[in-house]
Formats: structure tokens, C-alpha cells, sequence
């Protein structure tokens, strides 16, 4: 496990790993040690890199608990434990992988690295009023970490905030190393507090909530 660790830390939302995969697909199928996995589902994934995603978040999770795991996803795409022990929730972007669990809070967690092609995009996931606070400034690493918040939101709603501009706003706030971001599930008026930590290569952002949360914006 520390070898192929790059980053665990415990919070209050949940435990994370952040895991940097270099390894071959070779090495990652000798790290499941144990863990079994759907050799038919792998087989379909004729992308490397997806098949490299599968064998990494088995890992991760399994490092993560310490315990062999079984995952599948509900028909929203939201990853269960099939014993139902922890919450989980997985983001990978390019060689980064990072996931999150706790045994009781709904949680959400999301991993971007950072490229210039956000420029193009951050008008479709953006309302006007984030475009007249966020846009003007074009700063690669605040949109990334919007765009991030927005992801987690998601991760822990569900269908209710599948439309980004529309149904999640990120309000505003002072980028640094790391913080917190409050962001707002208009349709049902609930602020979400989310972390975030940014190094030279990504942002990733996290959160975890009760079932209950009624947390309102303040008028």
C-alpha cells in the first residue's frame, strides 16, 4: 500500500486517497492481490486508459478500507459498496485517481487536472451571474475548481442537479491553496460548504452531507 499511496488523509467529510497510477496494467493486476474483479467487464473496455481507471479505483478502494471490495453503480452512475459499509464516491482525471468513503454521510468527491481547454467550455456550465463574477477574470485554475465543485454536487444529488448552469452555483470566493467553496443547489435553496486542495498538477474538491442537510442561503 505505501507504495503505490501518493496521498491519504482523514476529515470529517470521509477518508481520501489520492493515488498518482504510473504502473502498467501488469502491475496493477498483481497489486488486486486478492481482489476479484468482473473479468468480463474489464474485457470490454477496449480503451487502455479505462481499462487502467477500472483495475486503479479497485485498488485505491481496497487500500482505502482495507478490505477486499465489490462495487457497481446505481443507474445514475453513483458507485456502491455492495455490503453497504461505507458511502463512496471515485474521480480520476489523466493518471490521477481519488476516492472518498464514509460509513454514514452521502459524500462526493472530484479530481481535476488543469487545461487550458476549460476556456472553451466555462460558458455552457456557468449562469449569468457566475459568468459576470468567474468569467471575465479566464483564470484556468478558478474555472477547473468550479467546474470541480459542480462535479461533486452532482456526485451527491444526483438527477436533480445534472444541468450545471442551470441547477448548481458556485458563489463567490478568493482562490487559494486550498479552502473552502460554498455552492448553492438553486432549485432547493441548500448551500453546500466543500473543501478543495490544489497542487501544480489538479484540484480536487470533496464534500460529504446528511440525507437531512437544509442548510438555506441567507437573504
Amino acid at each position: 500500500m505505501e507504495a503505490m499511496m501518493h496521498k491519504y488523509f482523514k476529515t470529517r467529510e470521509g477518508v481520501i486517497l489520492i493515488w498518482q497510477v504510473t504502473e502498467s496494467k501488469e502491475e496493477l493486476f498483481q497489486q488486486l492481490d486478492g481482489q476479484t474483479i468482473d473479468l468480463l467487464e474489464y474485457e470490454k473496455l477496449k480503451n487502455e486508459r479505462r481499462q487502467v481507471e477500472y483495475l486503479g479505483t479497485r485498488i485505491a478502494l481496497k487500500n482505502l478500507l482495507n478490505k477486499k471490495i465489490d462495487f457497481f453503480h446505481t443507474s445514475e452512475g453513483k458507485p456502491y459498496l455492495e455490503d453497504e459499509s461505507y458511502q463512496i464516491s471515485i474521480s480520476h482525471s489523466q493518471q490521477w485517481i481519488a476516492v472518498i468513503a464514509h460509513p454514514n454521510l452521502t459524500v462526493g468527491i472530484d479530481i481535476e487536472c488543469f487545461q487550458p481547454k476549460i476556456l472553451k467550455l466555462y460558458e455552457r456550465f456557468l449562469n449569468e451571474e457566475e459568468l459576470r463574477c468567474f468569467g471575465d477574470e479566464k483564470n484556468i485554475r478558478k474555472l477547473t475548481l468550479i467546474w470541480s465543485a459542480k462535479e461533486v454536487i452532482y456526485k451527491i444529488i444526483g438527477s436533480e442537479a445534472v444541468n450545471f448552469s442551470h441547477q448548481i452555483q458556485v458563489l463567490p470566493f478568493k482562490l487559494k491553496e486550498s479552502g473552502e467553496i460554498r455552492t448553492l443547489h438553486i432549485p432547493s435553496e441548500k448551500i453546500f460548504r466543500l473543501h478543495y486542495n490544489q497542487t501544480n498538477d489538479y484540484v480536487l474538491v470533496y464534500g460529504a452531507v446528511e440525507k437531512t442537510h437544509k442548510e438555506k442561503i441567507e437573504k
